[in-house]
C-alpha cells in the first residue's frame, strides 16, 4: 500500500477547479492511505465529506500554519480534538524563509506553544513544517519528547540533526517527498543514513513540484517510493528490497503512528 503522510486535499481540489471527476481520479487508486492537512474549518469539512463519500483510507490533521500564525482557528482545532475527528495536529512549526515570515516569529512561537500543549493534552502526533528554522527545535526538546510522535514534513536537513533528535529521545519520523526526485543532497543523505523504520513518504500535493509541473497530485507518491527504494538499494549493494517491500515498511510506520494495527 502506498502512503502519503502529508498532502492538502482541499488545495488539490482548488487546483482542479473543484471538478469532482478529476479529484476522484487523483485520489481513487488502489491501496492508498494518506493524511490530509487543513488550516480552516471550511477546508476540513470539505476534505472530510469527500473522503467519507468516497470511502477513502484517509487520516486528518489540522493546524495553524506558521506562514499565517493567527489565533482565530485555534477554537476550531480544539473542537475537532474534543470531538475526536483529528488524527494529528499540523502542519505547525516555524518559517523564516524571508524577511516577512521572519517578522512573524513572535506570533509563530505563540501558536506553536499552544498547539504543542494541545498535542500533549490530547495525546496526538504533530506534523511539523520548518524552513530555515531547524535551530529553534532544540529549544523545545523537553516538550517534543512528550509528544506521541513528531512527523517532520519534507525534512529540510540531512541526517546529523535528524539523528540528534532521535538520540535526545524525540519519537521522530522524517517524511521525504519529491525533493528526492530533484536529487536534493540533504534528502539523499537522510535517506541513506536513517533507518527505514523512521521514514515516511509524502507528496505535499499540490505544492511539491518538479520543473514545469503546475502542481503535484497524490499518485506522484509512486515515484517517490520508487526513488526511495533505489537509493536504499544503492546504500547496500546486497539489498534486494522491492518497491512493494518498501511500501509495506512505510505503511507499517504510518499506521503505527496513528494506532492502526491492520498493516501488512
Amino acid at each position: 500500500m502506498y502512503v502519503d503522510a502529508h498532502l492538502h486535499l482541499y488545495d488539490i481540489a482548488e487546483c482542479l477547479q473543484f471538478e469532482r471527476t478529476a479529484l476522484e481520479q487523483a485520489f481513487c487508486f488502489d491501496s492508498f492511505s494518506f493524511c490530509t492537512s487543513s488550516c480552516s474549518k471550511s477546508e476540513f469539512e470539505y476534505s472530510a465529506e469527500f473522503c467519507s463519500e468516497k470511502n477513502l483510507n484517509a487520516f486528518f490533521s489540522f493546524g495553524v500554519h506558521p506562514q499565517n500564525p493567527t489565533t482565530q482557528e485555534l477554537s476550531t482545532l480544539e473542537h475537532l480534538l474534543q470531538t475526536k475527528r483529528l488524527d494529528a495536529i499540523g502542519e505547525i512549526g516555524f518559517d523564516l524563509y524571508d524577511e516577512y515570515f521572519a517578522s512573524l516569529l513572535h506570533e509563530q512561537k505563540e501558536v506553536w506553544n499552544i498547539q504543542l500543549e494541545l498535542a500533549m493534552q490530547y495525546d496526538v502526533p504533530i506534523i511539523v513544517h520548518l524552513r530555515k528554522s531547524n535551530h529553534l527545535l532544540f529549544t523545545y526538546l523537553k516538550q517534543l519528547k512528550k509528544i506521541k510522535a513528531v512527523i517532520f514534513h519534507s525534512w529540510p536537513s540531512g541526517s546529523v540533526e535528524a539523528l540528534s533528535l532521535l538520540k535526545k529521545g524525540v519519537n521522530a519520523y522524517f517524511s521525504v517527498g519529491k525533493a528526492l526526485l530533484r536529487g536534493k543532497k540533504s534528502v539523499y543523505d537522510l535517506v541513506r543514513t536513517i533507518e527505514v523504520s523512521r521514514l515516511l513518504t509524502e507528496t505535499d500535493a499540490p505544492y511539491m513540484t518538479l520543473l514545469d509541473e503546475p502542481f503535484s497530485i497524490p499518485s506522484d507518491i509512486k515515484k517517490v517510493v520508487a526513488e526511495l527504494c533505489r537509493v536504499k538499494q544503492g546504500e547496500n549493494r546486497d539489498s534486494k528490497i522491492t518497491e512493494d517491500a518498501m511500501s509495506a515498511k512505510i505503511e507499517k510506520n504510518f499506521f503505527s503512528i496513528f494506532n492502526r494495527k491492520d498493516y501488512s
